[in-house]
């Protein structure tokens, strides 16, 4: 795996981390809070490529190296319940749904159910957006691929932007 952006995207931000893995976030209307951010351990190649064969999803190669660097993180999590669970290869089919077509898998829980999805057709046919958000029993491609997601959504500091799009 050549790819490094996902390395860089993640440390940059756990640049920015105070020793407890907290940040000072400012959110709408000028409110700010501490953030915790939880990085867990890498997931091996070999739980990786049992979790591909076993559920027939196919990962980008960009999730693919978060899990070799974090097999699951918590991120921009603050005192009102708000967070974006990264999933790890355990967590994945765990919070697969029977709501959306079943080429869909989650990546990643925002607060209350919505989820990120990819697409794992669209990763099979080597397209570079293959991501979906899932609220509310509606799915909206988000024309996005992993790194742009979470580069962005850090840049955000955890605003959900992709609804300024809907």
């Amino acid at each position: 795996m050549n790819n490094t952006q996902v390395v860089e995207i993640i440390n940059g931000l756990k640049s920015r981390l105070s020793e407890a893995g907290t940040m000072q976030v400012q959110g709408s209307s000028g409110h700010v809070c501490e953030n915790k951010f939880v990085f867990h351990p890498s997931a091996s190649e070999k739980d990786i490529e049992k979790f591909e064969r076993e559920s027939g999803w196919v990962l980008p190669d960009s999730y693919h190296e978060f899990l070799i660097l974090h097999n699951g993180a918590l991120l921009f999590a603050d005192d009102y319940g708000s967070s974006y669970n990264l999933l790890g290869t355990s967590e994945i089919a765990m919070n697969a749904l029977n709501v959306y077509p079943a080429r869909f898998y989650p990546i990643a829980v925002y607060i209350d159910g919505a989820y990120i999805l990819i697409d794992s057709d669209a990763v099979k046919n080597g397209e570079q957006h293959y991501l979906v958000w899932f609220d509310s029993g509606q799915l909206y491609p988000l024309a996005l691929n992993f790194e742009e997601w979470l580069d962005r959504l850090i840049i955000a500091q955890g605003y959900p932007y992709w609804y300024w799009n809907l």
